[in-house]
């Protein structure tokens, strides 16, 4: 695994909620740098996926388990191992289909949103793909193998991570504080 951090400008591409932006932009008097860390983390072996292990989706669902909006009462994200497992999507089937006959033919980035504060990791974008290459890990770890060594393409997990990132995320947080009354 290779890890490198990166700058909060290098980070604004990926940032697409003008909230985010614009409550970071009104900030200038804190220094981002010192609440917040970006690490750009190339995934180079079959180990460096146990990373995603405890991640969230930003996907909900209620008691049932049934798929609900993020604002229902009592929906609760999506844990993307209990994804992985047997993804219903077919989108995802569909990516994970052709991550085993085509490999990777482009750099695949997974941006993900740590709350140091909360404890917890919630994938913000590139969902579907985490979801793919997390099930390919789970049951194909001789894809896995392969799409790492792909000389052309790589894995890329992008982490924000900050004690205020409920702050800067707030929708995609909000159900761990439900979870935490």
């Amino acid at each position: 695994m290779k890890i490198e951090y990166i700058t909060f400008d290098e980070f604004k591409p990926y940032i697409q909620l003008i909230t985010v932006w614009h409550l970071l932009s009104m900030l200038p008097h804190l220094k981002i740098k010192d609440f917040v860390k970006i690490q750009k983390i190339k995934l180079e072996t079959f180990e460096d996926f146990i990373l995603l292990k405890n991640a969230k989706l930003v996907w909900y669902e209620n008691a049932t388990a049934e798929k609900v909006s993020w604002d229902a009462e009592d929906a609760q994200n999506i844990k993307l191992e209990d994804e992985a497992v047997s993804p219903a999507n077919e989108n995802i089937t569909d990516l994970i289909q052709s991550f085993k006959v085509q490999g990777l033919t482009k750099d695949i980035e997974i941006i993900s949103v740590t709350d140091s504060r909360l404890k917890e990791e919630v994938i913000v974008d590139g969902v579907k793909r985490g979801v793919a290459l997390y099930h390919i890990f789970l049951n194909n770890p001789e894809v896995i193998n392969s799409l790492i060594a792909s000389p052309n393409f790589s894995i890329y997990l992008i982490n924000f991570q900050s004690p205020a990132a409920s702050i800067f995320f707030p929708c995609d947080f909000l159900n761990f504080y439900r979870e935490n009354k």
